[in-house]
Order: structure tokens, then C-alpha cells, then sequence
């Protein structure tokens, strides 16, 4: 309230200030829905300092100007995994060749990285076109993951980590073990194979929430801690289920299609 009333002083009213003086609320620009002012973000471009687009809006416009970009990139590089040849395009993601593409996301951004890549401002032969998957397991072939030595020599987890090469085989640290068969102990108690596909190389495979409290609970705890608590039954496990990383994005997609449909 304050901050409307400090930009009128020197802006022109908005059509809807009327409106706000007695409900508090204001009227969207792109939607034309009605909504409180804490539905809105400051902008000092508007002449009354309110974004004339409530957040919804805004995030929806952006999300939907990201992936056009990005779509546009996939048409680039192929439009499909140059490994598996999957098509999906929901799945498929830009791979670093040489490494160091947390580092470039993080200087960047990837809308900025996909523009340039369109552009022609990139060289498009520094990149590859994965599936989720194959992502996963080009980050074992450059070293960035690797599974420790001490586990491959416990049978019970043969299943699970047959298909990794020895180039992949490494020595750990004590608690870097320790975690390790923690995960694999909750991937084999969970079903040890993702729960579409059936496939069971560690590599892809990961701890899917089924219910919309993942991102809270790995930001409270922490993924080694979920694992334990899993496991000794202080998290149901009837909560979680065990996805490549194919279908761990497929289905994300999926819960927030959900969520929009019931908003």
C-alpha cells in the first residue's frame, strides 16, 4: 500500500486504482483476473511501480518463451539422443563434451547459452544431445561420478551395477562408502529398477517422491538422509518409488500438468 501510494506521486493512475482504494485487489493485464496485490511483483518500468501482469502470468509467459528457445536448440543438434535415438523431446538435454557445464550453466544461464547456440555466437560441436539417461552415465565416463571399488566386491549388488565398466570403478573415502550402500540398500528395498522401464543400472537410476514435498525434503534432510530414513521406516515407503531419469522428468511433467489442472 505504501509503495502504490509513494509511485503515484509522480505517475499517471492506473485504470483499476479505484478498485484497489476499495478492495485491495488489482486487475491482471494479460489474464483479466482481479487479484490481491501480493499477486503481483514491484516494477519500476509500470507507472505505478506493479507489474501490469500478475506472477502467474509472468511465469507462465517465460516458461513458455524458455521452451521455445530450447525447442529450437534440440531442432539444432539433431532432435534426438545421438546414443539411443530418443525423440522425447522433454527428456533430452544439452551434454558438455569436455566437462564443466555446471560451471558455464551457472555463468550463463541456459537461456542465454541456448541463444547463443542459435545465434551462432557457439560452437555447436562443443556440445551433444542426450536423453537424461545417457547424460547420467556420460558423467561416470568423464569421471565426474564414479562408483567405489570396496562395493562392486558385495554380490547382493551385482544387479545393480553389472553394466558399470571398470574405467568407472574407483577408490572412496569411508563416508563417501557409507552413502553409497546406503543408496543402494533404498534403490534394492524400493524395488531396485525403475518402476516403468525395469531398468537396473545404478547409474540412471533414482529416488522418485511421489506426492509434491520432494524438493522440501531434499533441501530439510538431504538425499543421504532420506535414504537412511527410508530404510528404518521413519519415511513411508509407500511415499517413493524408483525412476530412471528418463521418467523421473517424464513424470515431474506430469505432476505439475496435475497441478495446473486442479489451480
Amino acid at each position: 500500500m505504501e509503495y502504490l501510494e509513494e509511485q503515484q506521486l509522480n505517475s499517471p493512475p492506473r485504470s483499476d486504482l479505484g478498485i484497489f482504494l476499495t478492495t485491495g485487489e488489482i486487475i491482471c493485464t494479460l489474464c483479466g483476473v482481479q487479484k490481491p496485490l501480493v499477486s503481483f511483483t514491484k516494477s519500476k518500468k509500470q507507472a505505478q511501480g506493479i507489474s501490469s501482469w500478475c506472477r502467474q502470468c509472468k511465469n507462465e509467459h517465460t516458461k513458455s518463451n524458455y521452451n521455445e528457445i530450447r525447442s529450437k536448440v534440440i531442432e539444432i543438434m539433431g532432435g534426438v539422443c545421438v546414443i539411443c535415438n530418443e525423440k522425447e523431446r522433454r527428456i533430452l538435454q544439452l551434454n558438455h563434451n569436455n566437462g564443466g557445464g555446471n560451471i558455464d550453466r551457472s555463468v550463463r544461464g541456459f537461456k542465454s547459452l541456448y541463444l547463443q547456440i542459435i545465434n551462432g555466437e557457439d560452437d555447436i560441436n562443443k556440445y551433444t544431445l542426450l536423453c537424461a539417461n545417457h547424460n547420467q552415465i556420460h558423467k561416470y565416463i568423464v569421471g565426474r561420478i564414479s562408483v567405489p571399488y570396496s562395493i562392486t566386491l558385495l554380490a547382493k549388488y551385482n544387479k545393480l551395477i553389472c553394466l558399470v565398466p571398470k574405467s568407472q570403478i574407483q577408490d572412496h573415502s569411508s563416508s563417501s562408502i557409507s552413502q553409497w550402500k546406503t543408496r543402494l540398500e533404498c534403490v534394492m528395498f524400493l524395488g531396485g529398477k525403475c518402476a516403468v522401464c525395469n531398468i537396473e543400472d545404478i547409474r540412471v537410476l533414482q529416488l522418485n517422491h511421489l506426492y509434491e514435498n520432494g524438493s522440501f525434503e531434499r533441501n530439510r534432510h538431504g538425499p543421504a538422509t532420506i535414504h537412511k530414513m527410508i530404510l528404518t521406516g521413519v519415511l513411508p515407503k509407500e511415499n517413493y518409488n524408483i525412476l530412471c531419469a528418463n521418467h523421473n522428468i517424464l513424470y515431474e511433467y506430469e505432476k505439475q500438468a496435475n497441478k495446473k489442472r486442479r489451480n
